[in-house]
């Protein structure tokens, strides 16, 4: 009888514990949509921005990989500076780290979201 409620007891706070990693996750999503919500939307350039980090990277020339560009001049985006800041290093950061030819290739793409999910 005491092997069935230790079960017993470690389901339910296994069962618990998910739900608690569960409703942390919707909280941390939450927070970021209230960090978005107040942030301040400016337009950038998208080609001024990757440039500008570009010239920043210096773990590509540690690892000899050639970074090859296909950038539209003054395509504009909108959004947080401060985020989209963030993200564009981390992204080239990972791009580098994994690179597995000794080249990484950056384009951008002006994407119509409608027609596109009309198209699928």
């Amino acid at each position: 009888m005491k092997i069935t409620v230790r079960r017993e007891y470690v389901s339910a706070l296994l069962q618990i514990q998910n739900e608690i990693e569960r409703l942390s996750n919707v909280i941390d999503i939450l927070l970021s949509i209230t960090r978005l919500g107040s942030s301040e939307i400016c337009s950038l350039f998208c080609d001024a921005l990757i440039w500008e980090v570009l010239e920043t990277m210096v773990l590509a020339k540690e690892k000899n990989i050639e970074i090859e560009t296909d950038l539209q001049e003054n395509l504009g985006i909108a959004g947080d500076q401060k985020h989209l800041s963030g993200y564009v290093p981390s992204l080239l950061d990972n791009a580098i780290k994994y690179a597995t030819n000794g080249k990484i290739k950056l384009r951008q793409n002006l994407v119509n979201l409608k027609e596109d999910r009309d198209n699928r």
